[in-house]
C-alpha cells in the first residue's frame, strides 16, 4: 500500500506590526464592550439541536455571555465563564426570546441556563433549566424583562461597538497582502506573524473533508484519518494580529490555530460589511479564531457525534447554528483589558 504524502508546509514570514507590552492594548480597546461577549449577532439568532438519530441529539453551548436583539433557542446551553452569564436579548417589546422544547428523546438536560437572561423589555417563552454553579435551581428569579438591567445597555454599546470595530480594523494598513488564499485537504499554510501583523485577504477558505453522514439531518462527523486541511499563525505572547478578510469558509474538520493560543489578546478575523455570508463545518477546530462580521450572517453546522465543533467568539448580525457546538472554548479575550471588568461580575 502507497503511503500518504506528508502535508504541504507553506510558511509566510511576515514584518513587525505592532508588538504588544501587554494584554491591554490596540485590538482589545478597538474592540470595547464587544470583548465582554461570547457571542454576538446584532439582529436575531437561531440554535437548532442536531444528532446521528432522533435519540442522540446535542446542544449549541455558549461559555460566556450572549447578545443579541432577539432570538429563537432550540437545546441551548450557557455556561460561565469569569462571572454568572448573562443571555441578553435588548428587543423592547413583543418576544425578545423564545425558548423551544428540544426533541422528546434529547440527550442533556432541556435549554440549560447556568446563568441569567435578561432582556429590553420582550417578553420570554419556553422552557428552561436554570442552574447556579452546575446546581439545579427553581428559584424562578433568573429572568428580568425590566429593560433596566446595565447587562441590556453593554449589550447595545457592545453591537455599536462592533461596526465601529469592524471599520477600524479594515482601515488599518497591511503588512502582508496574500489574495485568495485556499488550504486543500492534507496541506498546512504556517504563517510567521511574531512581532503582530495586519494581513489583507481577499478569501480565506480551509477546504472540508468528508466525514460519515448517517443522512439524519445532515449532521456528520470527521472519521478517524480525515485529511484535513489547517492554518497555523505563529506569534509571541501578546502580539497582535488582523486578518481583514473579504470572504471566510472553514470547512468541516478543518483547524484554525494560533500559538501562543490563550494569552487573553485576540486574534481578529474580520469581514468588513455586508457580504457573503461565513460558513463553519462539523468538527471544525477553530477556537482560537475570534470572528467579527457585524453586518453578515453566520452558518455554523456543528457535530453530530460527542466532539463538538468549536468556535473562540463570533460577533455577526445573524447566524443560524445546528448541532453539537461551542462557542467561547478558549481563554476569554480581553478579559485583562481595561476596556473589560474583570471577575466576578464582567459588566
Amino acid at each position: 500500500m502507497r503511503s500518504r504524502p506528508p502535508p504541504i508546509l507553506l510558511a509566510i514570514v511576515l514584518g513587525s506590526l505592532f508588538a504588544s507590552p501587554g494584554p491591554a492594548a490596540q485590538v482589545c480597546d478597538t474592540l470595547g464592550a464587544v470583548g465582554r461577549f461570547a457571542f454576538l449577532a446584532r439582529s436575531t439568532f437561531t440554535t437548532h439541536s442536531g444528532g446521528m438519530s432522533p435519540g442522540n441529539q446535542f446542544p449549541v453551548g455558549f461559555i460566556g455571555n450572549v447578545c443579541t436583539d432577539h432570538a429563537r433557542v432550540q437545546a441551548i446551553e450557557l455556561q460561565p465563564s469569569l462571572g454568572r452569564p448573562y443571555l441578553v436579548a435588548t428587543r423592547a417589546s413583543g418576544t425578545a426570546l423564545r425558548l423551544v422544547a428540544p426533541p422528546p428523546r434529547y440527550s442533556y438536560t432541556p435549554n440549560y441556563i447556568d446563568g441569567e437572561i435578561a432582556t429590553g423589555g420582550g417578553g420570554v417563552v419556553g422552557p428552561a433549566t436554570f442552574f447556579v454553579n452546575g446546581t439545579e435551581d427553581h428559584t424562578g428569579n433568573h429572568i428580568d424583562t425590566s429593560g433596566a438591567l446595565p447587562q441590556v445597555q453593554a449589550c447595545r454599546q457592545a453591537m455599536t461597538d462592533a461596526q465601529a470595530a469592524s471599520i477600524a480594523f479594515a482601515a488599518l494598513p497591511p503588512t502582508q497582502v496574500m489574495g485568495a488564499v485556499r488550504v486543500g485537504r492534507g496541506e498546512v499554510l504556517t504563517i510567521d506573524a511574531r512581532g503582530g501583523a495586519v494581513i489583507r485577504m481577499d478569501s480565506l477558505k480551509l477546504e472540508g473533508a468528508p466525514g460519515q453522514c448517517p443522512g439524519y439531518r445532515n449532521i456528520c462527523d470527521c472519521f478517524q484519518g480525515s485529511e484535513t486541511s489547517r492554518i497555523e499563525f505563529l506569534r509571541n505572547a501578546g502580539d497582535q494580529l488582523v486578518l481583514n478578510v473579504d470572504k471566510l469558509a472553514i470547512g468541516s474538520c478543518a483547524r484554525f490555530y494560533i500559538d501562543p493560543s490563550g494569552d487573553r489578546v485576540p486574534t481578529v478575523v474580520n469581514l468588513a460589511g455586508p457580504g457573503k455570508r461565513v460558513t463553519v463545518g462539523f468538527e471544525a477546530r477553530a477556537y482560537d479564531v475570534n470572528i467579527l462580521a457585524p453586518e453578515r450572517t453566520l452558518s455554523v453546522t456543528g457535530a453530530g457525534l460527542d466532539t463538538e465543533t468549536q468556535v473562540g467568539t463570533a460577533w455577526v448580525k445573524r447566524a443560524r447554528l445546528q448541532g453539537f457546538t461551542y462557542f467561547g472554548v478558549a481563554t476569554r479575550p480581553c478579559s485583562a483589558s481595561p476596556a473589560f471588568v474583570d471577575e466576578p461580575d464582567p459588566f
